[in-house]
Protein backbone atom coordinates (compact mmCIF):
# COMPACT_ATOMS: atom_id res chain seq x y z
CA UNK A 1 0.00 0.00 0.00
CA UNK A 2 1.35 3.42 -0.98
CA UNK A 3 2.06 5.87 1.83
CA UNK A 4 0.42 9.26 1.73
CA UNK A 5 3.16 11.81 2.40
CA UNK A 6 2.52 15.49 2.78
CA UNK A 7 5.04 17.62 0.90
CA UNK A 8 7.65 19.18 3.16
CA UNK A 9 7.07 22.90 3.49
CA UNK A 10 10.05 25.06 4.26
CA UNK A 11 9.59 27.72 6.94
CA UNK A 12 10.47 31.24 5.79
CA UNK A 13 13.61 32.88 7.10
CA UNK A 14 11.63 35.72 8.69
CA UNK A 15 9.39 33.32 10.65
CA UNK A 16 12.36 31.17 11.64
CA UNK A 17 14.15 34.24 13.02
CA UNK A 18 10.97 35.24 14.85
CA UNK A 19 10.95 31.81 16.52
CA UNK A 20 14.62 32.25 17.47
CA UNK A 21 13.82 35.64 19.02
CA UNK A 22 10.91 34.21 21.03
CA UNK A 23 13.22 31.46 22.30
CA UNK A 24 16.02 33.89 23.26
CA UNK A 25 13.57 36.20 25.03
CA UNK A 26 12.10 33.19 26.87
CA UNK A 27 8.51 34.27 26.16
CA UNK A 28 7.19 30.97 24.77
CA UNK A 29 4.59 29.64 24.57
CA UNK A 30 3.07 32.66 22.87
CA UNK A 31 -0.48 31.31 23.19
CA UNK A 32 -0.11 31.69 26.97
CA UNK A 33 -0.06 35.48 26.51
CA UNK A 34 -3.44 37.20 26.51
CA UNK A 35 -4.08 38.54 23.03
CA UNK A 36 -1.17 39.12 20.69
CA UNK A 37 2.41 39.04 21.88
CA UNK A 38 4.03 42.35 20.93
CA UNK A 39 7.72 43.28 20.83
CA UNK A 40 9.47 46.48 19.78
CA UNK A 41 12.42 45.35 17.66
CA UNK A 42 14.05 48.78 17.34
CA UNK A 43 13.02 52.43 17.00
CA UNK A 44 11.29 51.71 13.68
CA UNK A 45 10.00 48.10 13.76
CA UNK A 46 7.35 46.51 15.98
CA UNK A 47 6.22 42.90 15.63
CA UNK A 48 3.09 41.19 16.96
CA UNK A 49 2.19 37.51 16.90
CA UNK A 50 -1.27 36.01 17.19
CA UNK A 51 -0.64 32.50 18.53
CA UNK A 52 -4.32 31.89 19.20
CA UNK A 53 -6.90 29.95 17.19
CA UNK A 54 -8.96 33.05 16.41
CA UNK A 55 -8.46 36.36 14.63
CA UNK A 56 -7.48 39.08 17.11
CA UNK A 57 -7.43 42.86 16.96
CA UNK A 58 -3.97 44.09 17.88
CA UNK A 59 -3.91 47.77 18.79
CA UNK A 60 -0.31 48.68 19.50
CA UNK A 61 0.39 52.22 20.69
CA UNK A 62 1.90 54.30 17.92
CA UNK A 63 0.62 52.03 15.14
CA UNK A 64 -2.44 51.87 12.94
CA UNK A 65 -3.53 48.58 14.61
CA UNK A 66 -4.37 45.36 12.82
CA UNK A 67 -6.70 42.36 12.89
CA UNK A 68 -4.23 39.49 12.81
CA UNK A 69 -5.26 36.07 11.57
CA UNK A 70 -4.62 33.00 13.74
CA UNK A 71 -0.99 31.88 13.82
CA UNK A 72 0.23 34.93 11.88
CA UNK A 73 2.64 37.73 12.68
CA UNK A 74 2.36 41.37 11.68
CA UNK A 75 5.02 44.05 11.54
CA UNK A 76 4.84 47.82 11.56
CA UNK A 77 7.49 50.24 10.37
CA UNK A 78 7.22 53.72 11.90
CA UNK A 79 3.66 52.83 12.89
CA UNK A 80 2.52 51.80 9.41
CA UNK A 81 1.57 48.26 8.43
CA UNK A 82 4.66 46.75 6.82
CA UNK A 83 3.96 43.03 6.60
CA UNK A 84 1.92 40.03 7.62
CA UNK A 85 3.15 36.44 7.47
CA UNK A 86 2.83 32.92 8.79
CA UNK A 87 5.49 30.18 8.77
CA UNK A 88 5.12 29.55 5.04
CA UNK A 89 4.21 32.76 3.25
CA UNK A 90 3.07 36.34 3.55
CA UNK A 91 4.12 39.78 2.47
CA UNK A 92 6.62 42.42 3.59
CA UNK A 93 6.84 46.03 2.42
CA UNK A 94 9.28 46.69 -0.41
CA UNK A 95 10.39 50.25 0.36
CA UNK A 96 13.91 51.60 0.67
CA UNK A 97 13.94 51.33 4.47
CA UNK A 98 11.05 48.95 5.17
CA UNK A 99 11.65 45.69 3.35
CA UNK A 100 12.30 42.00 3.98
CA UNK A 101 16.09 42.31 4.02
CA UNK A 102 15.94 45.10 6.62
CA UNK A 103 13.46 43.17 8.76
CA UNK A 104 15.75 40.13 8.68
CA UNK A 105 18.70 42.28 9.83
CA UNK A 106 16.64 43.86 12.61
CA UNK A 107 15.47 40.43 13.79
CA UNK A 108 19.08 39.18 13.83
CA UNK A 109 20.14 42.24 15.84
CA UNK A 110 17.27 41.71 18.31
CA UNK A 111 18.30 38.06 18.73
CA UNK A 112 21.88 39.16 19.38
CA UNK A 113 20.75 41.68 22.01
CA UNK A 114 18.59 39.03 23.69
CA UNK A 115 21.56 36.63 23.82
CA UNK A 116 23.77 39.35 25.30
CA UNK A 117 21.17 40.14 27.94
CA UNK A 118 20.98 36.46 28.94
CA UNK A 119 24.79 36.30 29.27
CA UNK A 120 24.85 39.09 31.85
Amino acid sequence: MAENHEPVREITEVFSLLCDLVTELNVAPLNAHPGCWVHKLDKHWIIAVNAHNEELQCDVEGTMGWRIEPYHAAVWFNGWAAGCFNPYNGWIAAGDAANEAELIEVLKEAIGKAKEAKAI
